[in-house]
C-alpha cells in the first residue's frame, strides 16, 4: 500500500511539472511570438517613417521640374488668412497634379499643412506634409522650406525692336522708339501705384515721412528700390492743389514705405491728403559732376541717346557719350543750364525704334513715323550688342544665362499655348520641340508677361490692335510677323543657332527680321515692362529648415 501511494505521488509531481513546464513553454512562445510581432510592427512603422523622409526629399526637385506658379491672389483689404488659404489651395491644387510617389510597398502623398506670407502677399513659406501609407502603417512628416519668387531685372534692351540679324520693315508696318519730343516720354510714369499719407506737416527738403500702401499695390511696392525716387502731389496751404514734390525711397516695412523729401514746391506745402497717386520716376539723378551725371535707373543707357532734364520750367538735352555703370557722360549741356541738378530730377531718354547688327531694309512710307525714335544698324547697331554665339547677347539683355531663365519659367509647348487660347501669363519658356520653329498663324498671342522662345518663330495673326502682347517676347531664333498684332514692351530677336536643347546658343543666323503688315507692331513701354516683370516668375523653395513627425 505504502509503495502504491509514493507511485502515485511520482506520477502526480511528474503530471504537474509537466504542466507547469508546458504553461512555460506556451509563455515563452507567445512572448516570443509577440515580440516578433513588436518587431515586425515595429519595422513596419520605421520603413513608413522612412518613405515619407524619401517623400520629402523629392519635393524640391520636383518643383524644379515642374514649378510651382500662382499669382499674388486676389486678397486685397482683406486679411492675412485669405492669402494662406489661397496659397494652400493652390499648393495642393499643384500638388495633386504632380500625383503621389511610389516607394517600395506603397506611396507618399504631399499636401500643403500651412504657409507664410509676406506683407505684399508673397509666399514666404510653407510647413509641407508628407503622408505615407505601407500596408496598413501610416507616418506623417512634416519639413519646413523657405519660398522665394523668381524675380527678373529690367531687360537691357536699346531699342523697342532690338534684333541681332538685320531687320526688314514692311507693308504699312510701323515700330516705335522713344523720342524726346514724345509727349509720352517723361521720364516717368504717373499713376504707378496710389498710397495713404500719414502726415500733414509742411514738407521741407530733408524731411522723413511714411506713406500707407493699400494691399492692391504691394506687388508695385515691392519693385521699388532703395535709392530710387518717387513724385506725390502736395496741397498748398490755402487748401489749392500744388505740384508734385520729389522723395527718395529709403526703405519700406510691410505696407508701409519710408521716404525722405528732396524737392517741395515754391509754395509751401504739405502732402496731399486721402488716397493719392504716385509717379514712379525712372532715371532719377542721385548726384552730379560737370558732364557726368550718377543715377538711380531702371532703363539702361547707351551711347548716341538722347537725355533731358527739366528745372524749374525749362528743358535742357544732349547726348550720352558714354555710359559706366549707373553713371553717364554727355557731350556737355548747352549754355544756361544749371550747374547742378537738383536731386530726383528726372532725366528723360530716347529710345531707338530699331537697333540691328545688320542691315536695315525699310518700307519707305513716312519713314519718321514708320520708325519713330530712330534705327541704329551695322556697325552702330553692332557696337552696342554683343553675338549670339555663347549665349552672350541673352545674358547681355536678360541679365542670366538661358538655363538660369528657364528653370524659373513655365514651360510650355505649342499645344499648350493653342489650349490656353494664347494667352501668355508670368515668365513663360515656349518649347519649340525637335524642329526648333514654330508658327503662330492660327494662336493669336496675348497676354503680359514675358515670352522666351528656344527657335524660330512665325506670327501672322490679327489682334485687337492695341498692345495685344504686354512685356517682352525674346526669340532666340528668327522671327517673321505679319498680321496687326502689336507688342507694347520690348521685341527681342537673338538669331542664334541653337543646340539640340534648345537653351545654348553655338552660332549665329543672319536670316533678316521681317516684320510687314498694317499698324503699329512694336512699342516701347518702360511701364509695360514693369509691369510684365514684377512677379513675373514662379516659387524656388529653399533647402528644409526642421522636420517634426505628426
Amino acid at each position: 500500500m505504502h509503495h502504491r501511494q509514493a507511485g502515485f505521488s511520482t506520477i502526480l509531481i511528474v503530471l504537474m511539472t509537466a504542466v507547469v513546464l508546458i504553461g512555460v513553454l506556451t509563455t515563452n512562445v507567445s512572448l516570443t511570438m509577440n515580440q516578433r510581432q513588436n518587431t515586425s510592427n515595429e519595422h513596419a512603422s520605421y520603413t513608413a517613417v522612412l518613405a515619407s523622409e524619401s517623400g520629402q526629399e523629392t519635393f524640391r526637385s520636383r518643383a524644379t521640374a515642374t514649378p510651382f506658379v500662382l499669382g499674388i491672389p486676389a486678397c486685397s483689404g482683406q486679411p492675412t488668412s485669405c492669402y494662406q488659404a489661397a496659397y494652400v489651395t493652390g499648393l495642393n491644387t499643384y500638388l495633386g497634379n504632380l500625383g503621389a510617389i511610389p516607394v517600395p510597398g506603397g506611396t507618399v502623398t504631399l499636401t500643403a499643412a500651412s504657409v507664410s506670407v509676406s506683407a505684399i502677399g508673397e509666399l514666404t513659406g510653407i510647413d509641407l506634409l508628407a503622408t505615407s501609407q505601407i500596408g496598413q502603417d501610416t507616418a506623417r512628416i512634416i519639413r519646413s522650406y523657405s519660398a522665394q519668387r523668381f524675380s527678373l531685372n529690367f531687360p537691357h534692351v536699346p531699342g523697342a525692336v532690338t534684333s541681332y540679324p538685320g531687320v526688314t520693315l514692311g507693308g504699312n508696318a510701323t515700330v516705335g522708339g522713344l523720342g524726346l519730343s514724345n509727349p509720352n516720354n517723361t521720364g516717368t510714369i504717373p499713376g504707378y501705384m496710389t498710397v495713404q499719407g500719414n502726415t500733414s506737416s509742411t514738407l521741407s527738403p530733408g524731411s522723413m515721412l511714411t506713406v500707407t500702401v493699400p494691399p492692391q499695390n504691394l506687388r508695385q511696392l515691392g519693385q521699388l528700390q532703395i535709392g530710387s525716387y518717387i513724385q506725390l502731389p502736395t496741397t498748398q496751404l490755402g487748401g489749392a492743389a500744388g505740384a508734385n514734390a520729389t522723395f527718395k525711397v529709403v526703405g519700406s516695412a510691410g505696407d508701409q514705405l519710408s521716404l525722405q523729401t528732396v524737392q517741395v514746391p515754391p509754395v509751401v506745402s504739405s502732402l496731399a491728403s486721402g488716397p493719392i497717386s504716385l509717379t514712379r520716376v525712372l532715371n532719377g539723378v542721385s548726384s552730379n559732376l560737370g558732364t557726368q551725371l550718377n543715377l538711380s535707373a531702371t532703363e539702361s543707357f547707351y551711347p548716341g541717346d538722347q537725355v533731358s532734364a527739366t528745372v524749374a520750367g525749362v528743358t535742357y538735352t544732349t547726348t550720352v557719350t558714354s555710359v559706366n555703370g549707373s553713371a553717364i557722360n554727355t557731350s556737355g549741356w548747352p549754355a544756361g543750364t544749371p550747374t547742378v541738378f537738383p536731386e530726383g530730377t528726372a532725366i528723360v531718354k530716347s529710345t531707338n525704334a530699331i537697333v540691328t547688327a545688320g542691315t536695315y531694309s525699310g518700307n519707305n512710307k513716312q519713314p519718321s513715323a514708320t520708325t519713330a525714335g530712330g534705327v541704329l544698324s551695322g556697325t552702330a547697331g553692332n557696337a552696342l550688342l554683343a553675338p549670339p554665339t555663347n549665349d552672350a547677347l541673352f545674358q547681355q539683355i536678360m541679365g542670366m544665362t538661358p538655363t538660369a531663365l528657364k528653370a524659373g519659367a513655365t514651360v510650355i509647348d505649342a499645344a499648350t499655348l493653342a489650349t490656353n487660347n494664347g494667352t501668355v501669363s508670368g515668365l513663360t519658356w515656349l518649347n519649340t520641340g525637335a524642329t526648333q520653329s514654330i508658327n503662330l498663324n492660327s494662336t493669336k498671342l496675348n497676354g503680359k508677361g514675358v515670352l522666351v522662345v528656344d527657335g524660330d518663330l512665325t506670327i501672322n495673326n490679327n489682334g485687337n490692335g492695341a498692345c495685344d502682347f504686354s512685356g517682352i517676347l525674346f526669340v532666340r531664333g528668327n522671327l517673321r510677323m505679319q498680321g496687326n498684332i502689336q507688342i507694347c514692351g520690348a521685341l527681342v530677336v537673338e538669331g542664334a543657332i541653337l543646340s539640340s536643347s534648345g537653351v545654348s546658343a553655338i552660332g549665329a543666323d543672319s536670316t533678316d527680321t521681317n516684320v510687314s503688315g498694317t499698324g503699329q507692331k512694336v512699342q516701347y513701354s518702360p511701364a509695360a515692362i514693369l509691369d510684365a516683370i514684377g512677379g513675373a516668375g514662379p516659387y524656388t523653395f529653399g533647402a528644409a529648415q526642421n522636420w517634426r513627425q505628426q
